[in-house]
Parts: C-alpha cells; structure tokens; sequence
C-alpha cells in the first residue's frame, strides 16, 4: 500500500495571502472556507485570518502570531499546537513581503484550491451515496454543487 502526502503548497500560498494580503482577502472571502482545507493548522490559520478581517476589514498580518496565542489553547492537541507554531515561523520571512503580494495570482491559486477541494468533497459524498444505493441524494448532491468563484464586482464608472 501507497502512502502519499498530499501537495499543500496551494494551501500555503493561500495561507500567506489570507495573513498578508487585505485585497485578497476582500475578493475571496465569499470563498474561502476553511473546513475545505487538509491540514488542521491550515483550517484554524485561516479561519482567525477570516475573523480578523471580519472584524477589521484587513489582512492580520503581524498580528497572527498575537492570534496564535489567543487561540492555541483551544487547538485539539500539543501537536496542533507545534505544527501551527512551526508554520507560523516558516513564514516569518513572508511578512517582509507585506504589501508586495501579487494578488491576482493568490487569487487564481486559491480559486483552484477551493474549487478542486470542493470537487473531491462531491466526489466523497457521491461514492458514499452511491455505496448506499441512495441515487436521489446522489443527484441533490449535484444539483446543490456550485463552484467557488470569485464575485464578479460590478460598479459605476465614474471617471
């Protein structure tokens, strides 16, 4: 038997934008769900830099290492708690960057991230539904999907 380690370079480049970037926050935030993301410390990063915009309207920036220690009481375990300071560390560097993000291109990665995770989600509870014999759930499942996408912004040209 295989065992394979998923690819969570997307699920870092996502992470370092939703801590770094304000503007990629705004776009994506009607899609950013943390509960899609594989690893634990991506789920609970993300989900303090979704609260912390919801409240300040920016990027956290710095200031997650200060969530960090709010909040790492609460991580189910001492190794939830280690993973998260680890990657939180690794990044440090990335904080140099602030305001020097290309966020178009965060934007395309985390649309792909999401997007294809929400498709593997389908995917699960279309083979269990399937397993079961239960085809009417299968096809509320596909009726119900609708891909992430990024909100189209429209407006008033005023100049």
């Amino acid at each position: 038997m295989k065992v394979t380690t998923p690819d969570l370079s997307q699920e870092r480049h996502t992470l370092i934008a939703a801590i770094t970037d304000t503007q990629f926050l705004t776009q994506l935030r009607t899609i950013l769900d943390p509960s899609l993301l594989e690893s634990e410390y991506a789920t609970n990063v993300l989900r303090w830099c979704l609260d912390y915009f919801d409240k300040t309207l920016k990027a956290p920036g710095r200031e997650i290492t200060h969530l960090y220690e709010l909040n790492r009481h609460a991580l189910r375990s001492e190794q939830s708690q280690e993973l998260t300071a680890t990657f939180l560390a690794s990044i440090s560097s990335e904080f140099e960057t602030e305001g020097k993000q290309n966020t178009e291109y965060s934007v395309s990665v985390a649309t792909s991230l999401f997007h294809k995770r929400k498709l593997v989600q389908l995917r699960d509870k279309l083979d269990a539904a399937i397993g079961k014999a239960d085809l009417d759930i299968a096809d509320q499942f596909i009726a119900n999907y609708r891909r992430p996408q990024q909100p189209k912004l429209g407006g008033i040209r005023l100049f």
